[in-house]
């Protein structure tokens, strides 16, 4: 999958309820986004064997290790049809956040998926603040500044 643009979507004024979905983790546990409430959440879309997907890990990961004691968490979400491939991808990456299974893609189908990756941030209501399509390792630093400031947002 080509590499777009990492850039917010534009959306219409009011912030929309991002849809909830109970996926699990490759261990086998079950979680429900709504457990989430109350934290700033990234939800990032991925497979293994999307090429922009694997150069957002690191900043991902990076990101959640600053900013996970102020209330953030980020959901990565595998759009991989293959369990088996998602367990040596986590240990080859270092990848500590939170992994979900999409097995039968419905998650990435009530998010509209329009490619891999992509990313949603959620602020501590559950509602959709930004959206982010591709993944360019320059905006990094614009992904953050967007957890910052819903971090900071009563």
């Amino acid at each position: 999958m080509a590499a777009a643009a990492c850039r917010p979507a534009p959306t219409s004024g009011a912030r929309q309820p991002a849809p909830d979905f109970a996926l699990q983790t490759p261990a086998g546990k079950t979680l429900k986004l709504a457990d989430l409430r109350g934290k700033v959440v990234l939800i990032d879309f991925w497979a293994t064997y999307c090429g922009p997907c694997k150069d957002s890990v690191p900043e991902l990961e990076r990101l959640y290790r600053d900013k996970k004691a102020e209330g953030f968490e980020v959901l990565g979400i595998s759009e991989d049809s293959f369990v088996d491939a998602v367990p040596p991808f986590l240990a080859e990456h270092k990848m500590t956040y939170t992994v979900l299974l999409d097995l039968e893609q419905a998650a990435g189908e009530a998010y509209a998926l329009r490619g891999l990756p992509q990313a949603f941030l959620l602020d501590r209501e559950g509602r959709i603040l930004d959206r982010w399509f591709g993944w360019e390792p320059g905006n990094a630093a614009a992904m953050r500044a967007a957890v910052e400031r819903a971090l900071k947002a009563p």
